[in-house]
């Protein structure tokens, strides 16, 4: 049991960093190649949901919703003995990130510092935390197994949009 509940809580670790540095590349080079970008750097901190498009708002969302899933699923599993991860230690996580990243995205000039992002990210991760918790709640073993499903499904598609956004720059795999 003891090895298999490494092996559980490993393969959560793994998708959890994957999906966080899936993640920090959509946030700060939107799939394409990093760069630094030019001395015009942008920070809307006053105005939320002025410059987003929609579809750039769904994108955050759902971008954040694997961390959500993956920080529950991964708290669960470390701490299945009857001690709890406390879930705004797990909105803390995710502000963090998503401050984070914003903060990057001015120093290297690669997008703009937005408040809506924050917003939107955090909802997005606190969409995966309550969703896992429902699920784990009614579905216990199986609940998780489908959630990590979930997950990496969604970060399958990440990665297909990103050798999209590549192939539209030139590059061939």
């Amino acid at each position: 049991m003891h090895v298999w509940f490494n092996i559980k809580v490993k393969s959560t670790k793994i998708l959890l960093v994957i999906t966080v540095l899936l993640i920090s590349w959509a946030v700060l080079w939107k799939f394409n190649i990093p760069y630094i970008g030019s001395d015009q750097r942008v920070v809307n901190l006053s105005e939320p949901f002025k410059w987003n498009q929609l579809f750039e708002m769904i994108a955050n969302v759902l971008l954040f919703l694997p961390l959500g899933i993956l920080l529950s699923v991964f708290q669960s599993e470390k701490f299945s003995e009857g001690k709890n991860f406390a879930i705004w230690k797990q909105v803390i996580s995710i502000i963090i990130l998503s401050v984070f990243l914003e903060t990057f995205q001015y120093v290297l000039a690669c997008g703009r510092s937005d408040i809506t992002d924050l917003i939107l990210n955090t909802t997005g991760g606190v969409l995966g935390i309550i969703i896992t918790k429902i699920t784990l709640h009614l579905g216990g073993y199986p609940g998780r197994v489908a959630l990590k499903t979930i997950a990496l499904v969604i970060v399958i598609i990440a990665f297909i949009l990103a050798g999209f956004s590549l192939e539209h720059l030139g590059y061939q795999f």
